[in-house]
């Protein structure tokens, strides 16, 4: 994805819980909002799995859009997309 007026970068880690199980999935997360469009593209690992995914690893993809800040200049202050991972015991 090209960044031909502006993207904004990002990485750390992530962690998603299943309310009131010991499900979870957790990771690396890095990807690019680009303006002036918002979109949102984003790349995972799963090194962490709890639960009924104890064991499991893989890679995932988080696609959406970002809302606040973007295209004016200002960092983007919420995202919202789908997660979809690809998991391998």
């Amino acid at each position: 994805m090209g960044c031909p007026n502006g993207c904004w970068d990002f990485s750390g880690t992530y962690q998603v819980n299943r309310q009131g199980s010991a499900d979870s999935l957790g990771g690396d997360i890095a990807g690019r909002v680009v303006e002036p469009s918002t979109a949102l593209d984003a790349q995972t690992t799963v090194t962490v799995a709890t639960g009924q995914w104890n064991g499991f690893s893989g890679t995932g993809t988080w696609q959406g859009g970002a809302q606040g800040g973007v295209p004016n200049g200002p960092s983007p202050t919420s995202a919202t997309g789908q997660l979809v991972w690809n998991l391998h015991a």
